[in-house]
């Protein structure tokens, strides 16, 4: 069993790979992100800026209107920049837009850390250079067209009903293509996985896989229980 969920504090882009290396090594652990044009339009272009105005002003303010037709170039431009100051500035809008669209609600101790200067580096550095790059996919449909390779292995798919960075309707599609999938729409959470149903649907999924592993592979179960204090 394959239980396909968020990697807590991770970012989209990491979620890609995780799913483009389930479709060719049959292992998988991600969320539902998958690099597509719209997807990322929908959050650095235009989308979830009309749920969530306030933030969004914060990630729009960083970039000269000038250069708002397309906000990811725009932002590469500047996380590649060799001024510090310019780099610094635009990670710290970047994170902060996540960060602030993570939970149903916003979560104050999240933007906070968010907010620190090394975690927006990193955050912003590594998501804007997948995006602008597509994510290195062959083409926009690369990850539903290759899960037929792991059509038959069952896998438990949780996403937040009101997820803001990452539309649920990838996690829907992604399903549909994926017969050995079951889906767990969380109703009341956003984007992050510390949500309370969030966590609940992610704990039992990984029950189920220790489960599956215990009934199918009782050698590696003993010797993953031994390894436990």
């Amino acid at each position: 069993m394959v239980a396909v969920r968020r990697l807590v504090g991770e970012p989209a882009c990491n979620r890609v790979r995780a799913v483009a290396s389930a479709a060719r090594a049959r292992n998988c652990s991600s969320g539902i992100f998958l690099g597509r044009e719209h997807e990322i339009r929908w959050f650095n272009q235009w989308g979830a800026s009309e749920v969530f105005p306030e933030p969004w002003a914060v990630y729009l303010k960083a970039i000269p209107a000038a250069e708002r037709d397309d906000l990811v170039a725009a932002y590469y431009r500047r996380l590649t920049s060799l001024d510090p100051d310019v780099v610094n500035a635009a990670a710290r809008a970047w994170a902060y837009w996540e960060a602030a669209t993570s939970f149903l609600e916003t979560n104050s101790a999240h933007l906070a850390r968010w907010s620190e200067d090394r975690l927006a580096l990193a955050v912003a550095r590594i998501e804007c250079h997948y995006v602008h790059h597509r994510a290195f996919l062959r083409c926009d449909s690369q990850l539903l067209d290759d899960m037929p390779r792991i059509s038959n292995v069952p896998g438990i798919i949780v996403h937040g009903r009101y997820d803001m960075v990452c539309p649920v309707r990838s996690a829907l599609e992604l399903h549909t293509a994926w017969p050995g999938s079951v889906l767990r729409i969380v109703s009341d959470a956003g984007h992050a996985a510390f949500e309370p149903g969030t966590v609940h649907e992610l704990i039992e999924a990984t029950d189920r896989y220790a489960e599956f592993n215990a009934f199918n592979h009782p050698q590696l179960a003993r010797a993953s229980a031994a390894n436990i204090d």
